[in-house]
C-alpha cells in the first residue's frame, strides 16, 4: 500500500492476446475505470509493477506465459496481492476453473462476453475493492495525526524498498524527532502535546507533498517520511523546508534547551541501487547471509544512526547518512 493506493478513480488492467477480444472488453468497461490495456504477459507484469490495478481481467490461453501462471506471478509482485484477477475465458471446464482459483483468481465470467453481465461483475469486484481498501485504510492510519501508522511504514517502506532494487531508481527516507517532547508534555500537559503533534504532522505532509511520498507516525514522537525516486539532494532539501516549517510555526516549549519554541531533528538516508553492482542489488539473500529484510533494516538504521547523529550535535538541524 502506497500513498497512491487511495486514488479516487479505480484502474482496470485487460490482458488477453486476441487483440479484438482486448478492444471488446474496453469497450464495454468504457466509464467505469481507467483502463490499461495489453496482449503480452510480459507487458502485463510491468504494468502491474508499476502501478497496482485494482482489478485484472485475464485470459487463460496466451502464447508467452498461460493466464494462470501470469495470475501467480502477479500476486507475488510487490503489492500485486491487493489487485483482483478475474478470468475471461471460453473453457467452462470444472477443474480449469478450480485451478484458476488455486492461482488467485476470484472469479470467471465466459466467453462470449455479454455487455451487461461483464459491466454488472465489474462494478461488483470494484465496490467490493473500494470496501476493502477503506478498511485497509483505516487499519493504516494513525487515529492522533491521520498521518500512516507504524503497521503503515512497515509495509510501505519494504515494498518500496523493493521496488528501488528491482528498478534501479533512489528511495529516500527521513525519520525526524520532536525535540524535547517528554518536557513539553510535561509543561503543557498531554491534550497539547497531541495537538503538537497533529501540527508537525500537518507540517510534515506540507512540506513533503510529492507524488508517491508516505508521512507516518514512526513511534511516540517520531515520524518518517518514505521518499520514492527522491535523491540525496532533494531529500536535504524536503527536510531543510521541514525544518523551517516547524520553526516558523512558533510552538511556544518553554522547557526545551534548544528554542523558544518547538523544534525537530532529522536523519536522512537514501539508496541509490543503480549506483551499486548487480550483484548488491540481487533481492534474494547474498552470500553473506543478507535477506531483503535485513537489507530494509539496515537502510532503516542508516536514517535512525543519521538522526541520533542530529540530537548529538544540537537538535533542531538535519544530518544525512554517508
Amino acid at each position: 500500500m502506497t500513498a497512491e493506493d487511495l486514488r479516487g478513480e479505480p484502474r482496470i488492467l485487460i490482458v488477453d492476446d486476441d487483440a479484438v477480444s482486448v478492444r471488446l472488453l474496453a469497450h464495454m468497461l468504457t466509464g467505469l475505470a481507467r483502463i490499461q490495456v495489453t496482449t503480452k504477459a510480459s507487458e502485463a507484469l510491468a504494468l502491474v509493477q508499476s502501478g497496482q490495478p485494482d482489478l485484472v481481467l485475464l485470459d487463460i490461453e496466451m502464447p508467452e506465459l498461460d493466464g494462470f501462471a501470469l495470475c501467480e506471478q502477479i500476486r507475488q509482485q510487490p503489492g500485486g496481492e491487493q489487485s483482483l484477477v478475474l478470468f475471461v475465458t471460453s473453457h467452462g471446464e470444472e477443474a480449469l476453473e478450480v485451478r484458476a482459483l488455486a492461482a488467485g483468481a476470484i472469479d470467471f465470467i465466459h466467453k462470449p462476453v455479454r455487455r451487461e453481465i461483464v459491466r454488472s461483475r465489474v462494478s461488483n469486484y470494484l465496490a467490493l475493492k473500494r470496501k476493502t481498501d477503506e478498511l485497509m485504510r483505516l487499519s493504516m492510519e494513525d487515529g492522533l495525526t491521520g498521518v500512516a501508522n507504524r503497521r503503515a511504514f512497515d509495509h510501505v517502506v519494504e515494498q518500496e524498498y523493493t521496488r528501488a532494487s528491482r528498478t534501479g531508481e533512489s528511495l529516500a527516507l527521513l525519520i525526524c524527532d520532536v525535540d524535547h517532547f517528554k518536557a513539553y508534555n510535561d509543561s503543557y500537559g498531554h491534550v497539547a502535546g497531541d495537538a503538537c503533534l497533529r501540527e508537525i504532522a500537518a507540517i510534515l505532509r506540507a512540506r513533503a507533498r510529492r507524488a508517491g511520498n508516505v508521512v507516518a507516525r514512526y513511534g511516540g514522537e517520531e515520524f518518517a517520511v518514505i521518499m520514492p525516486r527522491c535523491s540525496l539532494a532533494e531529500a536535504q532539501a524536503i527536510s531543510t523546508s521541514i525544518l523551517e516549517g516547524v520553526r516558523e510555526n512558533q510552538i511556544a516549549h518553554a522547557g526545551s534547551h534548544t528554542a523558544s519554541c518547538v523544534t525537530v531533528s532529522i536523519g536522512v538516508n537514501v539508496i541509490v541501487p543503480s549506483e551499486r553492482s548487480a550483484a548488491d542489488r540481487q533481492p534474494a539473500g547474498a552470500p553473506d547471509g543478507r535477506t531483503p529484510r535485513t537489507d530494509v533494516l539496515t537502510f532503516i538504521q542508516l536514517a535512525d544512526d543519521a538522526l541520533y547523529r542530529a540530537k548529538q550535535a544540537g537538535r533542531n538541524r538535519m544530518e544525512s547518512h554517508g
